[in-house]
């Protein structure tokens, strides 16, 4: 009996040196999401280091633009000057107007070329035989945290359904030049590619800061 006594004294003695047995720590329940019927799903984790797009102001470089409309002299359409000189303070951009395009007036003197300064920029409109002419000029560009903003005056061509547009940059500000159609006949565009081009090409400088 003392045999026994001791060996069951010491299978006691060695459990309780090895302390209590460890504990199972449950895993943190994943995120999850509730589908539209009901079912639980893993939900996406959201990644706040994914770059976000902001609005911001432009630098203008109003020497390069203030050289341009010098070297124009008194070459500009008295029209145009009159319609920009009318609206007062100047624009926060350079204002480019379309030359050399067909514009329209109605009988009472009307309908002519518009002029209109915004918050961002100035919009223009020229109205045509088969298209309007629409010019936005603007410093407000999209601007991608953390990436530098790549601009040059490379022209950029959309073909629309009732028109076109043309973009491009320059002296800081994007300018998109805007052709709505009159009349779509034949399936065709009122206005072709090269003829949107030209017309962009050919923004002249008529009035700086």
């Amino acid at each position: 009996m003392t045999r026994a006594f001791m060996l069951s004294l010491g299978v006691t003695f060695a459990l309780s040196a090895c302390g209590e047995p460890p504990q199972r720590v449950a895993a943190a329940p994943e995120p999850v999401a509730e589908s539209s019927d009901g079912a639980t799903v893993p939900a996406q984790p959201t990644q706040s280091d994914n770059p976000q797009a902001v609005s911001a102001r432009a630098a203008i470089d109003w020497d390069a633009a203030l050289t341009d409309l010098a070297a124009r002299g008194d070459t500009e359409d008295d029209a145009v000057s009159v319609q920009v000189q009318s609206a007062g303070a100047p624009p926060s951009v350079p204002v480019l107007l379309p030359t050399g395009i067909v514009t329209v007036q109605s009988a009472d003197g009307t309908g002519g070329p518009a002029f209109r300064p915004t918050d961002d920029g100035y919009f223009a409109r020229y109205p045509g035989p088969s298209y309007d002419v629409v010019v936005h000029g603007t410093n407000v560009v999209a601007d991608v945290a953390g990436e530098a903003i790549k601009r040059d005056e490379a022209m950029t061509f959309i073909d629309l359904m009732d028109g076109a547009q043309v973009s491009l940059s320059r002296y800081g500000a994007d300018y998109l030049v805007t052709f709505e159609c009159k009349a779509i006949s034949g399936g065709e565009n009122c206005v072709a590619e090269e003829e949107a081009l030209e017309v962009a090409r050919n923004l002249v400088i008529v009035r700086s800061q």
